[in-house]
Parts: structure tokens; C-alpha cells; sequence
């Protein structure tokens, strides 16, 4: 039976410290993740930002000018194409690889087109995207040279763009095909447009910019900026709460005697003249308060002043030997 006993405290110790040894280590990691979480908090914020800047060049801004042009659709024959080498000869050019490159080679291709009867142009997805005063629709039986674009900023980036290819699909003269001319402004005409890829564009260039705003409420708020990401700053601190420190009644006992006996010891060693005065007895519990009245009662009479003392020994409660000695005292005093 002893021995099982001893088994079963063993494992209990075991247990324990295994315990204490799994929350010390899970409480050191999760220190750590608190320290590194801020740091990661303003990187992907940082990140999110500039992931906003770049997608805002690239696609919102193509994006919603394709919106605002009220494209409608029509047919287009090449009237006229060339390929120039030169930034003198290139004052613009129908396509380019890199949209904030410098043009040496330029695509000239400028077209007629007519519009398709019964088409309408193609409003905006949103009414207040634009406030531009629709214009007077263009004839759609005349043929107006215009300039052929891939897209609306004529530039773009392989693989998805080759001038190349786009120079040798619509740079044949006479050639006919479908295009998109803008209701806005007649001179611009596009070889395709599909505005279900620019709505999903536009969308998901929003998010690096959700990402920055809900990141950087978070570092605010793990900063204390807002207090209702802490519901204790909400709150007004209770005057005397747990965090001041107090003294126990035990402890403030301790203190004034080491004060008195330091003063004492002082006293002893540096006599001064006149009469020296015993410190007031401090009591510290009830035992201290029983020991007390057990003293002699001849100290509570010589405490008194001999004019007010009352000289009949019946009025004390002590022996006549007591009030004898009492009475020598009073008469030593000078």
C-alpha cells in the first residue's frame, strides 16, 4: 500500500511539473508572437499600399476610362498603316510595349468605321461614375479616319500584348472587322472590349486597399488609440484598487518599532540632557494586548501626576506592598 502510494505521488509530481514546464514554454511563444505580430501588422499594411498604388496604374485607371468613353459597336476597314522607326517619326503610335517607355517604334493603323444600326452605347456600371454631358451621336453612316488602339491607353505588356501580332492582324489596308468606337470621343476606336474582365479589375484591385485600411485600424487599435479595442480603457480606474501598494497592519508594526529602536540606539549613544522619555508600547496582536495587562498596575499609577493621584489604596486594585512602593516613588520625584 506505502509503495503504491509512493507511485502515485510520483506520477502526480510528474504531472505537475510536466504542467508547469508546458505553460512556461506555450507562455515564452506566445510572448514571442506578440513581439513579432506589430511588426507584421505595419509590413502588410506597407505591402497592401503599394499593392493599391500599382494596381490603381494598372488596372482601375484603364479600367474605369474604358467605363467613362461609352464605347459602341461598329465595323472598321484599315485605310492606312505603317511601321516607323524614330521618336521623330513617332509623335504616337496605335500599340506600345510599356506604358512609361519612351517610343523608338511605333504602329501607326488609322481606320473608317460605321456604326452598327440600332446600337446604343454602352452606359457606365455606375451613374456617378462620370459627369460628362453626353455629346451628339456620330453619323453612323459616315466614315471618319480614327485611330486603332488594343485599349484605351494603347500601351500594355507581353505576353498579353505584341504589337507585333496586333500590327500584322489589323494592319492589312482594306481589311474589315469588328471594333468599339466612343460615344465621348469619336477618335479612339478598339479592336475588343469585354467590360465583364474590367468590372472584376476594378474589384479585385480593391483589396490591397481593404487590406491597408483593416490592417491599420488593427495596429491603432493594438496601440490604444481607440479605446474600444480595450473595454478596460472605457472604464474609469477605481481610486484605491489592487495596484497601490498597501502596508498590513503587521508589517506598519514592524516599522515604527525598527524606527524606535533605531532611535533609541541613537539615544544610548549620544546621551543628551534632561529627562529621557520611554517610547509608548505598540501592541501587535491580542497576545501582545493580554502580556499588556498583566504589568505590574504600579505602572498605570506612577504614570500619573502626584497632585492627581488619588492616595486611598482602596481605590487601586493592588496589594499593599504594591501601594508602598507606589508611594516611594511619587516621593522620589522631584
Amino acid at each position: 500500500m506505502g509503495t503504491q502510494n509512493v507511485k502515485t505521488s510520483k506520477l502526480q509530481t510528474a504531472k505537475r511539473l510536466f504542467v508547469g514546464w508546458f505553460v512556461g514554454e506555450w507562455s515564452k511563444l506566445f510572448s514571442w508572437i506578440l513581439e513579432i505580430e506589430m511588426g507584421l501588422v505595419w509590413g502588410i499594411s506597407g505591402l497592401s499600399l503599394i499593392s493599391f498604388i500599382f494596381t490603381s496604374i494598372w488596372y482601375i485607371d484603364p479600367a474605369l476610362l474604358t467605363m467613362v468613353l461609352q464605347f459602341q459597336p461598329a465595323t472598321c476597314t484599315t485605310v492606312y498603316s505603317a511601321y516607323l522607326i524614330g521618336i521623330s517619326n513617332c509623335t504616337w503610335t496605335s500599340c506600345r510595349h510599356g506604358c512609361t517607355s519612351e517610343i523608338y517604334k511605333c504602329w501607326h493603323v488609322v481606320v473608317n468605321y460605321t456604326l452598327i444600326s440600332g446600337s446604343r452605347p454602352i452606359p457606365p456600371p455606375w451613374s456617378s461614375l462620370s459627369s460628362l454631358s453626353i455629346p451628339s451621336s456620330p453619323d453612323s453612316s459616315a466614315n471618319l479616319p480614327t485611330k486603332l488602339y488594343p485599349n484605351v491607353r494603347g500601351c500594355g505588356y507581353p505576353p498579353s500584348l505584341q504589337c507585333e501580332d496586333f500590327y500584322s492582324e489589323f494592319g492589312s489596308v482594306d481589311s474589315s472587322y469588328p471594333c468599339w468606337i466612343s460615344h465621348i470621343d469619336s477618335n479612339i476606336a478598339l479592336t475588343e472590349l469585354d467590360l465583364k474582365k474590367l468590372k472584376e479589375e476594378v474589384m479585385y484591385s480593391l483589396i490591397p486597399l481593404g487590406t491597408f485600411i483593416l490592417s491599420t485600424l488593427y495596429a491603432l487599435c493594438r496601440l490604444g488609440v481607440f479605446s474600444i479595442c480595450n473595454p478596460l480603457r472605457c472604464c474609469p480606474k477605481v481610486s484605491g484598487s489592487t495596484e497601490q501598494t498597501r502596508l498590513t497592519p503587521k508589517q506598519l508594526f514592524r516599522y515604527k518599532k525598527a524606527l524606535l529602536a533605531k532611535k533609541s540606539e541613537e539615544n544610548e549613544l549620544e546621551p543628551k540632557p534632561g529627562k529621557f522619555e520611554n517610547p509608548e508600547i505598540i501592541l501587535e496582536s491580542n497576545e501582545d494586548k493580554i502580556e499588556e495587562k498583566k504589568i505590574s498596575p504600579i505602572r498605570e499609577i506612577t504614570k500619573l501626576e502626584p497632585q492627581r493621584v488619588n492616595w486611598d489604596r482602596n481605590c487601586f486594585d493592588i496589594s499593599e506592598e504594591d501601594f508602598a512602593v507606589a508611594l516611594e516613588h511619587f516621593e522620589n520625584i522631584p
